[in-house]
């Protein structure tokens, strides 16, 4: 390496992975580039973690293990920002504890960004796996050409994730800029914070043909894993500081929750709420939030099950005036 070598901070939050975060834990271990430090944080995991992380920490003064502190949220988010706080390194990665990092993960990180040091942030490229690596699906970060800032904002508007959290090498400064995760999120929170460092103009460096030098392992299924209450709160929170009326995919986004859960899977708590934003950020106006209490109220006293009752006739007219 052609300058002095820098100390990276491995970001690991976990909870009740200690099936999986030994593996994780070994891929961090045999990276080819040893000046690092592992800062796992617990979640409050109940599954026997808390003796495993001792043992890594014990074996190896590099991994550094922190029970989140019980004045902090619960969650990924503020698991990760703890860890923040505590990392010395001059650049940090996020690792979840049931991902991997290639063993040159490191090392040929920090020969790009020793050629390409007048950056904030660096994106290289992640595969998806199941089981085990023989397994591979989507590659994320990968691109052939150049894509403009404008390109992420809208694919993250859309709800789609062009790069994803351990694609991202950062300089630790630059996430002490960003104030890191909104640990208000429980799910959703490195497109958050992917968002706010493309709004903020931060400068990123795409790894173009670069070869995929960590993993993501696919587990559960999304919406097996989540209850629509839980998708609505957090979306809610991703929405007030991220739906804007005059992007087009941010706008069908919204549509897209908002019908899905709301009438489809019938979560009307949320409907006010939903409603007040969509105002509030220009989305809709009054029209659509009469016409989506007539929906409600229909249901609420029973009506849609009604033949002839207007009911189909008024979902039709909310769904016209909402597309």
């Amino acid at each position: 390496m052609s300058y002095q070598s820098p100390l990276v901070s491995i970001i690991v939050p976990t909870f009740n992975r200690v099936h999986l975060i030994g593996e994780t834990l070994d891929s961090v271990l045999a990276q080819t580039y040893t000046n690092w430090e592992c800062i796992v944080v617990d979640d409050g995991s109940s599954d026997g973690t808390q003796k495993l992380l001792e043992h890594y920490a014990r074996d190896d003064e590099r991994f550094r293990y922190y029970p989140r502190p019980t004045s902090k949220l619960k969650g990924s988010a503020s698991c990760r920002n703890y860890a923040l706080e505590k990392a010395l390194g001059t650049y940090v990665i996020f690792l979840d504890s049931d991902d991997l990092l290639a063993p040159f993960c490191l090392e040929k990180r920090l020969d790009f960004v020793s050629k390409n040091q007048s950056h904030d942030l660096w994106i290289f490229p992640m595969q998806s796996f199941v089981g085990t690596l023989d397994d591979k699906k989507h590659v994320y970060g990968s691109f052939e050409t150049v894509k403009s800032r404008a390109f992420f904002i809208q694919k993250f508007y859309a709800g789609q994730h062009p790069f994803a959290i351990t694609c991202v090498f950062w300089k630790k400064d630059t996430l002490l800029k960003l104030n890191g995760f909104n640990d208000r999120l429980q799910i959703f929170t490195d497109p958050d914070l992917h968002l706010r460092m493309l709004e903020q103009g931060f400068d990123f460096k795409l790894a173009l043909s670069y070869p995929v030098d960590c993993y993501y392992r696919l587990l559960e299924n999304f919406h097996k894993k989540h209850n629509s209450n839980f998708i609505l709160k957090n979306n809610l929170v991703f929405f007030e500081s991220h739906l804007n009326s005059g992007i087009l995919e941010s706008v069908t986004y919204f549509k897209k929750v908002y019908s899905a859960y709301i009438f489809d899977e019938k979560r009307f708590s949320y409907l006010p709420k939903y409603n007040q934003l969509g105002i509030r950020k220009k989305v809709f106006g009054y029209g659509i939030y009469f016409s989506s209490v007539s929906v409600l109220l229909y249901h609420v006293l029973g009506l849609h099950r009604v033949n002839n009752s207007g009911y189909h006739f008024l979902k039709r007219v909310f769904n016209k005036n909402f597309n």
